[in-house]
């Protein structure tokens, strides 16, 4: 017997094994030190005390049936030999020390059990059979293998032997009867003393043993039953668990370990009855592997056929995902042979006659069938990548390699067939080095070839056989200093050359033919199907990076408030991850999970929640006081699990939407895309978008039609029920209306707006005003403006401003009744003119509200001014609003990058409290379609993550957030198959946009600079151009430039409607009743909102009286404070409701 050896080669050891450690255990015995021998017939894994697999011990012969591993870690095992069995000894590496012997032939008694004192005593159970009975006795030996002494068991019942053993600290022997349902107690010299079993039910125990509490624990099929020492039945534990065996710690006697094979394969630690660790592997069958591939952070990807998925394990071993693949029509893999993954996270699933391209979401990109021509049939045994996504395929039944480009196009292949060191006899495995250089492996690993990319014939490794050719697939890599590894499933070899072609070693590893090596060659894998299912890693510390270690953890709405991620909590991802010092980022995904990779040190892990200053229906639970996590990484190669957050989730909705266009230019059709979204933890019904395209654009279809068109170009869309988590685009063909020049240069915004409303905290001391903006442009280079109060009376005045040219030339302050206006005139003259009021304290949407108008008359030279409505923020404020700007130009840059407001002057300046809108557009200007874009952002260190929202995009992406010092967002478009604009222009363009804030504690004049990089399949990267804002609370104000402002007189409506109106009762439980006399006749529109403007109850009439009466019933409603407002041909009313 001796311990599995591993293959080194010069810089890599062996470190970790990843998978299931067994598969059909039949036995448990614990070592002084914790760590754990599971007999695995005929084979035994030792596992460490924290779950690690650290290999197997092999047996030189026989069948085990018994294990067992004495204080000094002597192992003791029971091997079948014929009808009989024999004990033998071993030392703690597996070594042979000796065959125990017994005092008179053990052929004629069968070994049952094995058992040590604390005193190094070994005892034996073994029994023989007399007559019709069964005689059993307790052998014991000492430490060295000597007998001592014998206890014989008194013969309690004829038929009935044992079949384990156990004692209790003074000495008691416990006995399992083989084939009956209870224990028997005896005296330490043999005599009977009682029966153990449960009253009223009939457990056949398979497992025995007494922990340092004397508690009796026997384990069965379906769980443990306890008893106390005088047999009295104390509790069942583990219920539905399949108990395999049972063994007490070495060191701490009150902890029993179980293993357990049912419903999953496990050894459980538990003291006084509570569950304190697990180590859990599948169940037997495991996943057999078909495919192993790593990324460029060591994460270690396997291919599972038969489930139709890949698995992801970080570094250390940590199973941390699962991807399941979404199949064509006939839905299953044929032959898979290997795999490989790309640096754009895509993988190739090779199989024997075809390949299958997946993109990082599992959707299938293509499948190809068709690689050129052949004389007999395809057998693929091997497959390699280039940087540039050109494929490599070793063709064992064409003698010849085959070349497809990244589209998986046939190019080319090579062929030199015969059994000379220069010729191809069956390829099986093929690789490439960082030159290039094809390396091509036959024979089961015995023959090596190295050719150049076009096929010449360069070097060869190993002896080429004229007779053997194998007909498996090979795995081989080269790794960091040239060495050629190479295994095969034939003959279980790793084989390892150098560069020169010499052999360095050749082990036996029970491996398949399956290995990879990490990109940055700092992790090696090999796969074992055989054995068990399991991955070897070697590793090379020179090549590896610094954050090697991993924290991973789960961020959950906890809705049973119990702190601990369970089935019934929901599954969260709105949050941001960060890891303290070194600034560390993480993303969840959409099963909330999360996985950063870090170097050794202690580290503050923190939940960066959305902007709690907007954002009001979530609040961290746990952890709390403090409400990060400190973790503590003391070496490299290890997993910190479970550094979970949970939150508190208020089940209501919470509505979010963001456009955004790619280009406006004359007569040339565009795309708009509108995102919206429920990030709440409720339903949202009934949900509308309204998207108010701008005066020069024009709607021509729609991925979603639109339901019906409101006054200003108002499109709306009808959803319905949106649940929560949920979230949708619509995509609008547009265009730029055509023959028109003097268009070219103005900038067109298009908003969009989402309802019902968030539902918001409101400030008790908001008087309910509500200011409103509009403004007309007259023909004499005037611009009308009318400041509207549209809801209740000011409690106090509110600011507004006049900028032309984006500059402050006019302020003042207004006050304004319910339904009262503001109305002025201003002489613009081609000017950007912008209004801005300020609303009033504590209003639940907005701070300000803002106008701008462009290209209103002109100057002296009949010239306009362009580019200033973009300076200066949008109005949309409120998550449930978003705008987008774009001029209309005749071309641009394909490839570039916009911010939204672009900031005054040529130093951009804006406040630092605006949100910052960026816009990534990209263009396929190549000649073949793109297959992929992978856009690159790493966001300057002056913008806050926890202000990060996703706006919309032109094609479904996968996001990530990583990076160290400074975040880095990613965005992956895997199948987005962009025709180049030759072929297709319109169709040829894409886009991505987001907001962030900066942080508000910046220093004034602080420069913010955002660039992003674009990926095009495997070309290099395209750099957008640089933007930049100076931050800065300065107004930038030239009131000498202020022009004549004429103001109207405005008769304020609603006091002469108020005055024959009766609302009673008010308050009131929530039924009202309107009289209104000398109400305006015609159509007349009755509407209650709630304090956050949603309309809770509505009516249409037509008055033809001279005294309207109307019943308002708001019984359903909740108690609070509404607004009735009621809009006539001469104006509105507005009346106050409480509802007590």
């Amino acid at each position: 017997m001796a311990v599995s050896a591993f293959g080194q080669a010069p810089g890599y050891e062996m470190q970790t094994i990843l998978g299931s450690y067994f598969k059909n255990p039949s036995d448990l015995a614990v070592g002084a030190d914790g760590e754990f021998y599971v007999l695995e017939n005929p084979y035994i894994a030792k596992i460490s005390a924290d779950g690690k697999h650290q290999g197997w011990i092999e047996p030189s012969g026989g069948s085990e049936d018994r294990i067992f591993v004495d204080e000094k870690q002597n192992l003791f095992l029971i091997a079948e030999a014929g009808i009989y069995e024999q004990l033998y000894k071993f030392d703690s590496a597996g070594n042979f020390v000796m065959e125990i012997t017994f005092p008179e032939p053990e052929h004629t008694y069968h070994i049952d059990a094995l058992r040590a004192d604390g005193e190094q005593h070994l005892y034996v159970l073994i029994h023989k059979e007399v007559g019709r009975s069964y005689l059993s006795k307790v052998l014991q030996f000492d430490a060295e293998g000597n007998y001592l002494n014998e206890i014989v068991l008194d013969i309690i019942e004829e038929g009935y032997s044992y079949n384990d053993l156990a004692f209790d600290a003074i000495g008691n022997i416990y006995a399992l009867e083989s084939g009956h349902y209870r224990i028997n107690k005896f005296s330490s010299s043999g005599r009977f003393l009682s029966h153990i079993m449960a009253t009223g039910t009939s457990h056949f125990y398979k497992s025995l043993e007494v922990d340092g509490n004397g508690v009796v624990n026997a384990g069965y099929s379906d769980g443990i039953d306890q008893f106390d020492a005088d047999g009295q039945f104390l509790r069942a534990i583990l219920a539905g668990r399949e108990v395999i065996a049972l063994a007490i710690d070495q060191k701490n006697k009150k902890i029993l370990h179980v293993l357990i094979d049912d419903p999953y394969q496990a050894i459980m630690s538990i003291e006084n009855g509570e569950i304190t660790t697990v180590i859990e592997q599948q169940k037997w069958p495991q996943k057999e592997y078909q495919g192993i591939a790593f990324d460029r952070y060591n994460n270690c990807y396997l291919f599972e056929s038969d489930h139709q998925q890949i698995v992801k394990y970080t570094p250390a071993g940590t199973l941390i995902g699962q991807l399941p693949l979404k199949m064509n029509k006939d839905g299953r893999f044929l032959d898979p042979v290997m795999m490989l993954l790309d640096r754009f996270g895509d993988f190739y699933l090779l199989e024997e006659k075809r390949l299958l391209k997946f993109s990082g979401a599992g959707n299938l990109l293509y499948e190809i069938s068709d690689f050129g021509p052949t004389d007999t049939h395809y057998a693929f045994k091997g497959i390699a990548l280039t940087p540039t996504g050109q494929l490599y395929i070793a063709d064992n039944a064409g003698n010849c390699v085959r070349k497809l480009d990244a589209t998986g196009k046939y190019l080319d292949s090579f062929k030199t067939t015969g059994q000379g060191a220069e010729l191809l006899n069956g390829p099986q495995g093929v690789t490439l080095d960082e030159a290039g250089n094809v390396y091509v492996a036959q024979q089961d690993g015995r023959n090596v070839q190295k050719f150049s990319s076009d096929g010449q014939f360069l070097q060869h490794f190993g002896k080429p056989s004229s007779f053997y050719r194998g007909d498996e697939p090979e795995g081989i890599i080269i790794d960091a200093y040239g060495n050629v590894w190479t295994t095969t499933a034939n003959d279980w070899q790793l084989r390892v050359w150098n560069s020169q072609g010499d052999l360095l070693s050749e082990t036996s590893i029970w491996s398949n033919h399956l290995i990879a090596i990490s990109p940055n060659k700092g992790i090696m894998g090999v796969t074992c199907n055989w054995l068990t299912h399991v991955v070897y890693q070697y590793t090379n510390r020179e090549y590896l990076p610094t954050a090697f270690s991993t924290i991973t953890g789960r961020v959950y709405g906890d809705n049973n408030e119990n702190c601990k991620w369970d089935t019934s909590d929901t599954k969260f991802n709105q949050s941001i991850i960060t890891v303290q010092p070194g600034s560390y980022y993480g993303y969840p995904d959409q099963e909330g999970r999360y996985a950063i990779q870090v170097d050794t040190g202690t580290y503050y892990v923190n939940q960066l929640l959305p902007d709690l200053k907007r954002w009001q229906w979530v609040e961290q639970t746990c952890p709390t006081n403090p409400s990060y996590h400190r973790v503590q990484v003391s070496t490299q190669d290890t997993t910190v699990t479970d550094i979970d957050f949970g939150n508190y989730l208020v089940q209501v909705p919470y509505l979010t939407v963001a456009v955004s266009s790619d280009r406006r230019r004359r007569c040339f059709r565009s795309t708009t895309t509108v995102r919206y979204t429920n990030d709440g933890a409720a339903p949202a019904s009934p949900v509308e978008v309204k998207v108010k395209y701008p005066e020069y654009v024009v709607p021509i279809s729609s991925t979603m039609p639109w339901s019906r068109v409101e006054d200003d170009n108002v499109y709306v869309f009808v959803l319905g029920t949106l649940a929560p988590h949920r979230f949708g685009t619509i995509q609008i063909t547009d265009s730029v209306v055509c023959g028109i020049d003097s268009i070219r240069g103005l900038t067109q915004c298009t908003e969009a707006q989402i309802f019902p409303r968030n539902l918001r905290d409101v400030d008790p001391n908001w008087d309910q005003s509500e200011v409103k903006l509009t403004a007309t442009c007259l023909d004499n280079g005037f611009v009308r403006f009318v400041v509207r109060n549209q809801g209740l009376a000011m409690q106090d005045s509110s600011a507004y401003r006049l900028y032309l040219d984006a500059q402050l030339v006019y302020q003042a302050k207004l006050k304004l009744v319910a339904d009262d206006s503001l109305v002025f005139r201003v002489p613009v003259n081609g000017q950007t003119v912008r209004l801005e009021a300020d609303q009033r304290p504590g209003h639940p949407y907005q701070q300000q509200t803002h106008l701008t108008l462009e290209g209103c008359g002109t100057n002296v030279e009949g010239a306009i001014s362009y580019g200033y409505v973009a300076q200066l923020p949008p109005d949309d404020e409120p998550e449930e609003i978003s705008v987008s700007c774009l001029p209309i130009i005749d071309s641009f840059d394909p490839n570039d990058k916009l911010a939204l407001p672009t900031g005054r002057f040529a130093q951009h300046y804006l406040r630092p409290d605006v949100a910052l809108q960026y816009t990534i557009r990209f263009q396929n200007t190549g000649t073949d379609t793109a297959y992929r874009v992978v856009i690159v952002d790493t966001l300057d260190a002056g913008l806050d993550l926890s202000t990060l929202q996703q706006g919309a995009s032109s094609h479904p992406y996968q996001f990530s957030l990583s990076g160290k010092g400074r975040a880095v967002l990613t965005w992956t478009f895997t199948d987005i198959d962009l025709p180049d604009s030759t072929r297709n222009e319109p169709a040829s363009h894409g886009y991505v946009s987001f907001s962030i804030r900066p942080y508000d504690t910046l220093p004034e004049l602080t420069r913010v600079e955002n660039e992003a990089d674009i990926y095009f399949d495997f070309n290099a990267p395209v750099h957008t151009n640089l933007v930049f804002h100076t931050l800065t609370d300065s107004v930038f104000a030239d009131f000498t430039k202020m022009p004549p402002i004429e103001f109207e007189a405005v008769t304020t409506t609603s006091a002469a409607l108020d005055r024959h109106v009766q609302l009673y009762p008010n308050p009131s439980a929530g039924y009202f009743q309107l009289k209104w006399a000398e109400a305006p006749h015609g159509s007349l529109t009755l509407e209650v909102v709630d304090l956050m403007g949603r309309t809770v109850w509505r009516k249409s009439v037509r008055n033809q009286q001279e005294v309207l009466e109307e019943a308002i019933d708001l019984r359903l409603q909740p108690a609070g404070l509404y607004s009735l407002r009621v809009q006539t041909p001469a104006g509105q009313l507005l009346r106050k409701i409480v509802i007590q």
